[in-house]
């Protein structure tokens, strides 16, 4: 396809075509019927001609039978008029010349060209005329004339194949004609049937493209807020593979930005994370260097004082709580690969009930666990006894004696399990909900505000998720979501 074509629009282009199909579809019907016409007019006007040499054959019966050589001459004239015969004699039993076109032929032999050769024609004139090829016309053709079943002379008519050809010619003109006109009617309906067709085709691809475009410009815009794009030449579909590419090119930058801001931003939350990792630990190591303080200066200025061991009390408190402090400090900034296996949270969840069952009793609050059926999954056994452990210890933190914790374990989906833990405490503040799972972040007057925050990495460790919401009854609820397969 030459270059000036590619700009022409695609409904253009596919009515281009569709009208291509058309005409070449018509030019073969065409080339069908005008072939079958020109066999039938050939065969017709053969059979007519066999038919007048048999009417000839027939009419000269009389006359020949009275000698009417008059007659005779008429019959052979009226043949001869024709002008698809060439020349027209009858002939006695004898073969001599009774009457021809040519008066000089008259009571001569028989011409050469009609001694053998030609079409010899049925003697019963109730039989039918066989239609010939049309590749070779008729030439000559003779007919006997016979009276009561004894042959008196015969019809020897020759034929003028080139004026049958012309005569061929003439009829087909009119054929030809009709043909055109049709031809010219049916290029005029295709080519309007053809834009229709070939619009309602490309509607989809035309709106896409526009669309493709729309966006492309949305999106390719330079800083300063002028158009980078391109101009894009051809037809829809050049217009919206370019699209495409640009609309690729625009995407992927974006996506390379995006990723460097979130990289940043992800440097900004770890900055911001420390800080407030820094404040608390620094606060906390001063509350209790605070505390350690003044009671080793007590004891240095008063070593005989009877409150000598209230404040070693103290010290041995303080120095607990800052390796308590210290050691949820180090659980969760650990980096930590999970050790995967295929395990019961059942049998799992159980086990830290079970475990934690007397912790339960002492502050009178219940602890249920319900588990339909076993649930399997690949889960690091520790990290998740860890996780279950930090989760309820926190919700026992929070309730008073009378209270309930209720943990049911069950399938989620085809493809995940889910551990939800119900209590009927005074539940989450809205405003804490969104960061309880950030380091640092506590509702409780004591604690180091980790506890959650490890629970909440090893879930997503395991490739699993967990959320938080009140119920209406009162209380809080967490759901745990792990995979029944890793990626």
């Amino acid at each position: 396809m030459s270059p000036g074509s590619s700009r022409l629009p695609l409904q253009t282009k596919g009515a281009l075509y569709v009208l291509l199909l058309i005409t070449a579809i018509f030019l073969a019907v065409a080339l069908v019927v005008y072939t079958s016409v020109q066999r039938d007019l050939e065969q017709q006007l053969v059979s007519e001609n066999l038919r007048m040499v048999r009417d000839l054959a027939t009419s000269a019966r009389s006359p020949i039978v009275t000698t009417d050589l008059t007659d005779l001459q008429s019959l052979v004239e009226q043949a001869a008029s024709n002008r698809a015969v060439k020349a027209a004699v009858i002939t006695d039993a004898t073969e001599r010349i009774l009457a021809s076109a040519e008066l000089s032929q008259l009571g001569q032999k028989r011409p050469d060209w009609a001694k053998g050769g030609g079409t010899q024609l049925p003697e019963d004139s109730a039989t039918a005329l066989l239609p010939v090829s049309t590749q070779d016309f008729l030439k000559t053709a003779s007919h006997p004339i016979r009276v009561g079943g004894e042959r008196l002379g015969t019809v020897h008519v020759r034929f003028a194949p080139e004026e049958l050809r012309q005569i061929v010619a003439e009829n087909l003109t009119a054929t030809l004609q009709k043909l055109m006109w049709l031809g010219l009617f049916t290029g005029l309906v295709g080519a309007a049937g053809a834009f229709l067709v070939s619009g309602f085709v490309t509607r989809p691809i035309r709106r896409l493209t526009s669309q493709v475009e729309a966006m492309e410009r949305e999106l390719a815009l330079d800083e300063d807020g002028t158009d980078s794009r391109p101009g894009s030449e051809g037809d829809e579909l050049d217009r919206l593979q370019h699209g495409f590419h640009r609309l690729r090119y625009t995407l992927s930058r974006y996506l390379i930005e995006l990723d460097r801001l979130h990289r940043k931003e992800q440097a900004l939350n770890c900055l911001a994370t420390i800080g407030e990792m820094s404040a608390h630990v620094a606060h906390e190591l001063r509350n209790s260097l605070s505390s350690l303080r003044g009671a080793s200066r007590y004891l240095r200025r008063h070593p005989e004082a009877a409150e000598k061991a209230e404040f070693s009390q103290i010290i041995e408190e303080e120095v607990s709580r800052l390796y308590e402090m210290t050691e949820g400090f180090l659980d969760f900034s650990r980096p930590f690969e999970p050790q995967l296996e295929d395990r019961d949270l059942c049998e799992l969840v159980s086990d830290t009930c079970a475990r934690l069952q007397a912790d339960y009793e002492g502050a009178g609050v219940t602890l249920e666990c319900t588990c339909s059926e076993p649930q399997v999954c690949p889960v690091d056994a520790q990290l998740l006894h860890q996780a279950m452990t930090n989760l309820l210890t926190n919700a026992l933190d929070v309730l008073g004696a009378g209270d309930r914790v209720q943990i049911r374990v069950e399938a989620e989906s085809e493809r995940s399990s889910r551990i939800t833990v119900l209590d009927s405490g005074p539940g989450i503040p809205e405003e804490e909900r969104e960061r309880i799972f950030k380091p640092f972040v506590t509702t409780k007057d004591h604690g180091s505000g980790l506890g959650l925050a490890v629970v909440s990495k090893v879930v997503l460790q395991h490739g699993g998720n967990i959320e938080v919401e009140n119920v209406p009854e009162g209380g809080a609820r967490f759901t745990l979501s792990l995979p029944h397969t890793t990626h």
